[in-house]
């Protein structure tokens, strides 16, 4: 089951684990007696799930510090946050970009972001979901040509990256930014 939160925040729910992306602000305030079907991250929902929360990057829209709260109020909760989160907030993976990492459940490969933060490939209970965060093949009007031709490149070795990380297998769900610029 897929839930589109807000932006970029989305919810996997696989056989045995849910896994949420950006969470940011009101995605985590939710009223009351809502939750995933509504946009929103209602704890009581999650109680008995097996949690996994990924971030991307610090930026206010696909992060909230108030996600650790949800250590208070789920059973089961893990956080895989960037490396530069690692002297700040508790986690349990930081995770640097263009590597893989084995955990007993899930196999975890990020990816450089063109703006900032990471991208993820997650592989679980059979699954292969791609979140991209903010890697994006970004083209801004008014920036110089060769800013522009900078993110293609770096864009076109991420893709590289993950179509590498695949190994011919196929995506079961690509969540990526959608942005005109």
């Amino acid at each position: 089951m897929i839930w589109y939160l807000d932006h970029s925040a989305i919810a996997v729910e696989t056989n045995n684990h849910l896994l949420l992306f950006d969470l940011f602000g009101k995605t985590l305030q939710p009223p009351k007696e809502m939750g995933l079907a509504q946009g929103f991250v209602n704890p009581d929902e999650l109680r008995d799930k097996d949690v996994v929360i990924f971030v991307s990057h610090e930026h206010p829209d696909h992060f909230d510090p108030a996600i650790f709260s949800l250590r208070d109020r789920l059973k089961r909760v893990r956080f895989v946050l960037p490396e530069e989160f690692d002297e700040i907030y508790q986690g349990d993976l930081f995770a640097a970009p263009n590597q893989t990492y084995h955990l007993p459940d899930m196999t975890v490969t990020t990816f450089e972001s063109t703006d900032i933060g990471l991208a993820y490939l997650v592989e679980v209970d059979g699954k292969r979901i791609y979140h991209a965060g903010d890697l994006n093949w970004w083209h801004w009007e008014g920036e110089e040509e060769e800013f522009n031709l900078d993110q293609a490149k770096r864009y076109q070795q991420q893709m590289q990256l993950l179509a590498d990380a695949l190994d011919g297998n196929h995506l079961d769900l690509a969540c990526i930014p959608v942005d005109p610029r």
